[in-house]
């Protein structure tokens, strides 16, 4: 008999286990009530959240990740999805990927910044506080919405319309004493006989040339100049329906169409034009 009893308490020992285990992972048994589960409402939409498409991947390079604040970079992107969503009425359609990389990584040497189609590359260093950072994220931002838009469009207008967006998310007072040092700059040039035509900085090759003999910042500052002349003359729409136009044919001659329908002005007058504003406002 003692045998058997110790057998039958075995034996209760083990259903009893699994009677518990089976309970603690929610199955209920028959005759038993399970605990109920809550429902992943949390993972599920953080699931959600981290796949929408204005919310950013961030890849940050080992060797600077400790100084980098990723939820700087996060809102820095917010304010530039909101500021181009005000403006152009466009979000991005694909995810974006931010890469955060050292300063003195492979092609950014003399760039803070790069794009290239839904990435975006940022120098460390322009990522420590939303002054430096959030106009540099404009421009890029915006090189990525161009190339959503897949349009043909002059050098000029590709890094002089990013830079020009990147100047109306700033402060006002910032913005305008960019704008007066830059055109001040530029007037000098005209004087000098040195100021580019706008055909000169129309094909990347011309682009490229244009930057080794005066510098980037001359390059960059004419196509700027040359979108906020559309901009002074016919008015900010003018600028949205040439970045937004999906009209056929998608040529620079169509792009040429839409310039001289918002400024009543040939290619050549055009040219003239910008110079000569350029001279008056950087004299106030």
């Amino acid at each position: 008999m003692g045998a058997r009893w110790r057998l039958w308490l075995l034996c209760g020992a083990v259903l009893l286990l699994v009677a518990c285990r089976d309970v603690d992972a929610g199955r209920a048994l028959p005759g038993t009530t399970a605990t109920p589960q809550p429902p992943p409402v949390a993972a599920e939409q953080a699931t959600a959240d981290d796949e929408a498409l204005d919310v950013p991947r961030i890849v940050i390079a080992p060797g600077v990740r400790d100084s980098v604040s990723e939820a700087l970079v996060r809102e820095a992107f917010r304010r530039a999805v909101d500021q181009a969503e005000r403006d152009f009425g466009l979000r991005p359609q694909r995810r974006i990927t931010i890469y955060i990389d050292p300063d003195n990584a492979a092609g950014l040497e003399d760039a803070i910044g790069l794009s290239a189609k839904y990435a975006i590359h940022l120098r460390a260093g322009r990522t420590r506080s939303m002054d430096r950072l959030l106009p540099l994220m404009m421009h890029e931002y915006t090189h990525a919405l161009q190339y959503q838009a897949g349009r043909l469009r002059p050098q000029w207008w590709v890094e002089g319309q990013a830079d020009h967006q990147a100047l109306r998310i700033e402060d006002a007072a910032v913005a305008e004493r960019e704008r007066r040092a830059l055109y001040a700059g530029l007037a000098g040039d005209v004087r000098a006989g040195r100021a580019p035509s706008m055909s000169e900085l129309r094909a990347r090759i011309a682009w490229d040339a244009y930057i080794k003999k005066a510098g980037s910042g001359k390059a960059y500052g004419w196509g700027n100049a040359a979108v906020a002349f559309i901009e002074d003359r016919a008015g900010f729409e003018a600028v949205r329906r040439i970045f937004t136009d999906q009209t056929a044919p998608n040529t620079l001659s169509r792009f040429d169409a839409m310039v001289e329908e918002a400024t009543g002005l040939t290619p050549a007058e055009f040219d003239r034009a910008v110079k000569d504003w350029v001279v008056a406002r950087s004299r106030g």
